[in-house]
């Protein structure tokens, strides 16, 4: 019946791989499968929810080869069927979660494409579906999770918008969250994460609203939180995360006009976006990881006095972001980061 042939597409095998090419080829195949489902059944729930669970990993790992309109395309696809199915099952609480989870993910495409406005109207759904399941079950970590990503999203947004210093309070919201849920299970590594995520958040935060102390001093605990141990164990999205942070601490050290120690970080952030973007090649975020933090070391050295050298890493940045450019996988966000480092770079001459 439809829901077995629902369960056969979700065992097929369509696993992130580790290399993005893989991933998308796979989720491509199981939008396909689950499209053909769709065609034969389609009033069964079973169906729709494998469908919106395929078409919200496709969006992801479109997103991560930097196809921005398709990912879109397929994450709006994604939130029509799940909107579907919470009509049809209104008390299901997971569906709803999925509800508020992919508006987060909408949001977070609209603020990467530099759309805050756009992006309030999501941000406020979501934070509503999320209270609406925190009144009804005040102890659920899953729905206590969401709300700490959707406060981080307020501030991101609210920055966005001009407001840094508005946008600083709902980053300590994040925190404080996150915070909670990992003093309350100390063994989780995930949620030690999100603790070191919303730190380095909370610096970015702070350093816009031009507190610059306070900036480092979470960038350097996001650091002390991610960066731990071997880079070559580490899960692949904390050895990100743990280059962002280092990246947030070289910036704050730069705000300190402390260009020696901003540097420092900043080889280590380029180091692990490098090493990432060598070994998947096609992953954009990576690759935008790596342009921001080289654009960030040419600024460090401006500052020292090195107007040689700030020139050639400018230009190193400015070859990163042509890389995205060229495959059409660049983000509005990181067009603008291009803009400002080539303005650098026409001063330096």
């Amino acid at each position: 019946d439809a829901a077995a042939l629902a369960n056969w597409v979700k065992s097929y095998g369509f696993q992130n791989m580790g290399k993005s090419p893989e991933s998308l080829a796979y989720y491509q195949q199981a939008k396909q499968l689950v499209t053909e489902l769709s065609a034969k059944f389609p009033n069964n729930v079973d169906v729709a929810k494998e469908s919106y669970e395929t078409l919200l990993s496709l969006s992801a790992s479109e997103g991560a080869v930097g196809r921005h309109q398709e990912a879109a395309k397929d994450l709006g696809e994604a939130l029509a069927q799940i909107a579907k199915v919470n009509a049809a099952e209104p008390h299901d609480t997971n569906v709803k979660l999925e509800l508020a989870n992919a508006e987060s993910r909408l949001v977070q495409m609209l603020l990467d494409g530099r759309e805050a406005p756009e992006a309030v109207s999501h941000l406020a759904r979501s934070a509503d579906l999320l209270q609406s399941l925190l009144s009804a079950d005040p102890g659920n970590a899953n729905f206590r999770r969401g709300q700490s990503v959707v406060e981080a999203q307020w501030a991101a947004a609210l920055r966005g918008a001009g407001q840094p210093a508005a946008g600083v309070a709902h980053n300590q919201n994040s925190l404080r969250l996150a915070q909670a849920l990992s003093q309350q299970a100390p063994s989780s590594a995930q949620y030690r994460v999100d603790v070191g995520v919303a730190e380095r958040k909370l610096s970015d935060g702070l350093l816009a609203a031009r507190d610059s102390a306070a900036a480092l001093h979470h960038a350097e605990l996001a650091v002390r939180i991610l960066c731990q141990g071997e880079p070559a164990a580490a899960n692949p999205g904390t050895l990100a995360n743990c280059g962002r942070s280092q990246l947030a601490t070289g910036n704050a050290y730069l705000a300190l006009h402390n260009p020696t120690a901003a540097e420092l970080a900043l080889r280590k952030a380029v180091a692990i976006a490098s090493a990432q973007s060598q070994a998947d090649p096609t992953n954009a975020v990576a690759c935008s990881d790596s342009a921001r933090a080289q654009a960030a070391i040419a600024a460090a050295l401006a500052q020292a006095g090195d107007a040689q050298a700030a020139r050639t890493m400018y230009e190193t940045a400015l070859a990163s972001w042509s890389l995205l450019r060229q495959a059409k996988s660049i983000s509005a966000e990181d067009s603008h980061r291009s803009d400002v480092a080539a303005l650098a770079l026409a001063d330096l001459r």
